[in-house]
C-alpha cells in the first residue's frame, strides 16, 4: 500500500484547513475518501460533492454542484511508517 497526506485549505462554509492521512493501493480511492471525510465531519453539507484532482501537479480542488470549487487541497507520497 501507498501512504499520501492531504493538506487541505479552505473547505467549506467555515474555511477550515485539516490534513487527511490516506494509503491505498492507488489513488483510485481517493475521491471516495475526501467526499467521505468531508461531509462526515460537518465540513460540508452537500449531497452533490466531486473531487477533481491532478496527480501530476498533486493539487485537487473540493467541488459542489458540479462547479463550485469549495476547496483546495495538496497531495504528498509519504514513506509508509514515516
Amino acid at each position: 500500500m501507498k501512504a499520501y497526506t492531504l493538506d487541505f485549505r479552505g473547505v467549506g462554509r467555515g474555511k477550515e484547513n485539516f490534513t487527511l492521512h490516506f494509503e491505498g493501493e492507488s489513488m483510485h480511492d481517493l475521491p471516495a475518501r475526501v467526499i467521505r471525510d468531508v461531509r462526515a465531519k460537518g465540513r460540508l453539507a452537500s449531497t452533490d460533492v466531486e473531487v477533481a484532482w491532478d496527480e501530476g501537479a498533486g493539487t485537487g480542488e473540493v467541488i459542489v454542484g458540479g462547479f463550485r470549487t469549495v476547496g483546495t487541497f495538496s497531495i504528498k507520497s509519504v514513506e509508509k511508517g514515516a
